[in-house]
């Protein structure tokens, strides 16, 4: 089985310095080095992993075209926005010049780990009914120092039915089959903050099947700089978890204790964002059922978001 000419790695980056330099050599640093148990023998006997890496630079002002300018790569191609884009917008820019089977992800301060690319590829080439997958991340620091880990369902049934509590699929883990993905149309423009989880539910809402692998495939980087922890992105983000909420409680076979923390979500993105009668009738509806009276991990999830909510208001 070949792998050449399979895969496109998808960067964009804002004023990316100064991890980008990791970034893109834990991206090409990538070699046919593979583990696990989904790994065939015939891979391993065919060192044909060939890929291409395709770098949005959104209209940068840190430096990053610099240091992108110094990059002698073959499989580097670099495309310089003058004018910058939201980040939907530039991914899906990336998405429309990617004609591989399939799209890797990386985001800009994050790491691809060793095999990553082998082991997703191979898992896809084996499982051809799976579009989307993901992995187990690690959690690093500035520098570089691995702080904590995510583990993830590998199924399915199991990984749709988990996403009403949190996003299940670390955007930097991911790799797609391009296709799908631009026939859902790609990244909902309308979403600003969580345009991969919103992906994510479009396509499964389209009954395509996701996975993901057991493994540490990624490393995310916690820093204060992250465009999702700036105050700037508050606001769109609790519209975004808002919508999808709101779409994630009529996916199938929900557990009734994970739509009732989805409905209490809601309840407290809406009071969040001064939607008082919203929120009533997501409370509301979130306490019809008097089994959460009795469910040690419901008062936990509700003491998170309590505390979430109280810091958000002083």
């Amino acid at each position: 089985m070949s792998l050449e000419n399979k895969l496109t790695v998808l960067l964009t980056v804002y004023n990316g310095m100064p991890y980008l330099p990791d970034t893109v050599k834990s991206v090409l640093n990538q070699n046919d080095n593979s583990s696990g148990s989904h790994v065939s023998s015939e891979l391993k006997e065919d060192n044909s992993l060939k890929f291409n890496l395709l770098i949005i630079n959104n209209a940068s002002t840190d430096g990053t075209a610099e240091y992108l300018k110094q990059i002698n790569d073959p499989r580097v191609k670099i495309i310089h926005n003058k004018v910058q884009k939201d980040r939907t917008q530039a991914l899906n820019q990336g998405l429309e010049l990617i004609f591989t089977e399939y799209t890797a992800i990386i985001d800009a301060d994050d790491l691809a780990l060793d095999g990553r690319f082998v082991n997703q590829l191979n898992f896809l080439e084996e499982n051809q009914n799976i579009v989307l997958l993901g992995s187990n991340i690690e959690y690093i620091d500035t520098e570089g120092r691995v702080i904590g880990f995510e583990t993830y369902p590998v199924n399915h049934k199991d990984l749709c039915s988990r996403l009403p509590l949190f996003n299940q699929f670390a955007h930097a883990a991911c790799m797609f089959r391009t296709e799908a993905v631009k026939l859902v149309g790609g990244y909902p423009e309308d979403f600003k903050y969580a345009q991969d989880l919103a992906l994510w539910l479009k396509l499964i809402t389209n009954n395509y099947q996701v996975a993901s692998l057991a493994h540490n495939y990624a490393a995310i980087r916690l820093h204060k700089a992250q465009a999702t922890r700036s105050k700037e992105y508050q606001e769109l983000r609790l519209l975004d978890e808002l919508r999808l909420h709101k779409l994630m409680l009529k996916l199938p076979n929900i557990d009734a204790n994970v739509r009732q923390f989805a409905l209490f979500r809601v309840a407290v993105a809406a009071f969040k964002l001064g939607r008082r009668n919203q929120a009533k009738r997501a409370f509301t509806e979130a306490f019809k059922e008097k089994f959460f009276l009795f469910n040690p991990l419901f008062w936990l999830r509700l003491k998170i978001e309590l505390k979430r909510l109280y810091k958000k208001s002083i």
